[in-house]
């Protein structure tokens, strides 16, 4: 599993997005998950399938309502 994280800030709120790549075997591919925090607490978790960076960054996009969002992705590893 590779994880990987990004901070933004919204509206002076900011968030923490952490996205997982799992292997599903049910599919027989790798799928991401998506958790949007803001301070400790989940605001926002992917319950479709996510299936690219680029899926994975108009979905966080959507959710938090700002299309011109920019991320700095970290592994978490």
């Amino acid at each position: 599993m590779d994880e990987w994280t990004s901070q933004v800030v919204v509206n002076n709120i900011p968030y923490t997005i952490t996205v997982n790549r799992i292997y599903s075997p049910s599919y027989d591919e790798f799928l991401f998950e998506v958790e949007i925090r803001e301070k400790s607490e989940v605001v926002y978790t992917s319950s479709i399938n996510l299936y690219s960076k680029r899926e994975v960054e108009a979905w966080v996009r959507q959710r938090l309502n700002c299309e011109s969002i920019e991320f700095n992705w970290l592994d978490s590893e």
